[in-house]
């Protein structure tokens, strides 16, 4: 099949350092990862990596390529909640800081040949319709896409898969938005099978992450990323 790598999230082991993060992560036989640069990060905090993208770019060349990883993704959440730095924020300055930070990540990402980068869509924004959240949202996000292209870099906001470039998975079931395996309601065998049918060719990142929000710090990260590894492995061989 065409699928090309399946990667980690290094926000998955959040109290481990960077480095220990990336061992584990090459220990476990993933081909890349999927980093996330998001601010105030214990790994890669956006404001302090994208203030100085040369050498912020060679010191994670040099970790990926001592590891023999590739970057799979770089997922960008530039601000500390949900509409701070969205891209469809109401207010132009904020919306011109996102723009600008987003720049700055698509260079850090072509200096490190990242794969992909992905980004969150926007949010709708309480003091305006949903009309012009989202006619904003579109603009901006049509702004992106044409950034990363004219750098080579495929970018996208989490799609369904006929449009998807980059696909994260992890356990889930009603009620949970990350759960263990043996709970697990998502039948990734098909998810497998529908890509394969689509000729769907980007990478496939699991995505556990370990924040204390929607109960996503009652989960065996580790235990469970490879469990999920083998599960999408398999499904992967039978494809």
């Amino acid at each position: 099949m065409s699928i090309v790598n399946l990667a980690c999230a290094n926000f998955a082991f959040p109290l481990l350092p960077f480095d220990a993060a990336l061992d584990l992560i090459a220990a476990l036989q993933f081909d890349g990862i999927d980093l996330g640069l998001f601010a105030g990060s214990s790994h890669v905090d956006s404001e302090e990596t994208l203030g100085n993208v040369r050498s912020s770019a060679a010191a994670l060349s040099a970790r990926l390529r001592d590891r023999n990883l590739v970057l799979a993704d770089l997922f960008v959440v530039p601000g500390a909640g949900f509409e701070a730095l969205a891209p469809n924020h109401p207010d132009a300055a904020e919306r011109a800081r996102s723009r600008d930070l987003y720049l700055r990540a698509v260079d850090f990402a072509g200096r490190v040949d990242a794969c992909h980068i992905t980004t969150l869509s926007g949010v709708l924004f309480a003091e305006e319709s949903k009309q012009s959240s989202f006619a904003r949202c579109t603009q901006e996000l049509a702004w992106r896409v044409e950034v990363a292209a004219a750098a080579g870099i495929p970018f996208g906001v989490e799609a369904l898969i006929p449009w998807a470039s980059h696909f994260h998975a992890r356990c889930t079931c009603p009620g949970r938005l990350q759960c263990s395996t043996k709970e697990n309601t998502v039948d990734f065998e098909r998810v497998i099978r529908t890509m394969t049918k689509q000729g769907y060719c980007g990478a496939i990142g699991i995505e556990y992450v370990w924040i204390d929000w929607q109960q996503c710090n009652e989960v065996d990260n580790l235990s469970e990323t490879i469990l999920l590894r083998d599960l999408i492995r398999e499904a992967m061989e039978g494809g």
